[in-house]
């Protein structure tokens, strides 16, 4: 999990940095990790029996 995040981070501050528009690309990239993180807190809590 920790590879993914980090592969996750380094390809949104490289395409960011490499964008026409960086706050278009940060806002695009923010959004795709925000589901990244999300789906693991629930697949965490629906492993943990917290869930719903």
């Amino acid at each position: 999990m920790n590879a993914l995040l980090s592969g996750a981070l380094q390809q949104a501050a490289l395409g960011i940095a490499a964008a026409g528009d960086p706050e278009a690309a940060r806002a695009e990239y923010t959004a795709g990790l925000d589901r990244i993180i999300e789906g693991l807190m629930r697949q965490k809590e629906s492993k943990s029996g917290m869930g719903s």
